[in-house]
């Protein structure tokens, strides 16, 4: 009787831990939301209780000036809110400002502008070349300079940085207010500045 009653709770309790797995939003999730071949999500970071950021890869082309320049493997983010039980919603951003040095580090700037009272979010991230850096930094000489989060991901090293407008040092200028955009530098462990952008 012990042994039947200790297997019964065994395998309702595995039943429960099972369901309450929250499981990661997937590729299909992302190329359905968003409309774009994703050729494979590098991360899912959870922001706040129902709202993830999602480190993935595409291909893509750009025109400008007539002119189609393709780029492969391009990194990005989008913010999902959500659960795995109710789904996930495409909060944004697909659109990302690009900086590549392919001897250091590659560099992209993507934000989330809210229209209600929701404090802007704003994310440096990108991947890192060189292994000479063993930091990477965001920020600009107004507002000082923060430590972004580094993590690994099949032997290549990727970096990060949430921040909101209170970490922004904000000046008035003709009648309004700004702030210089974030930059991210990588730094040696000797402290050297390899490459600022």
């Amino acid at each position: 009787m012990y042994r039947l009653l200790l297997i019964i709770t065994s395998i309702l309790l595995f039943v429960f831990l099972a369901g309450c797995d929250p499981k990661k939003i997937s590729e299909e999730v992302l190329e359905k939301e968003m409309d774009i071949d994703v050729n494979e999500i590098v991360k899912e970071i959870k922001y706040s209780d129902s709202m993830y950021l999602v480190f993935y890869t595409f291909d893509t082309e750009v025109t400008q000036h007539e002119k189609v320049e393709k780029f492969v493997d391009v990194l990005n983010i989008a913010f999902y809110q959500g659960n795995s039980k109710n789904g996930y919603k495409f909060l944004g951003e697909r659109s990302w400002v690009h900086n590549n040095h392919p001897k250091h580090f590659e560099s992209y700037y993507s934000n989330m502008l809210f229209s209600d009272d929701k404090e802007d979010i704003h994310v440096n991230f990108g991947r890192i070349h060189n292994p000479e850096i063993v930091e990477v930094e965001v920020g600009n000489d107004d507002s000082g300079y923060f430590d972004a989060e580094i993590f690994e991901k099949n032997g290549t090293r990727f970096f990060y940085k949430i921040y909101t407008n209170n970490e922004k040092k904000f000046q008035e200028n003709d009648g309004g207010l700004w702030s210089r955009g974030f930059i991210a530098r990588g730094i040696t462990k000797d402290g050297e500045i390899l490459l600022e952008q």
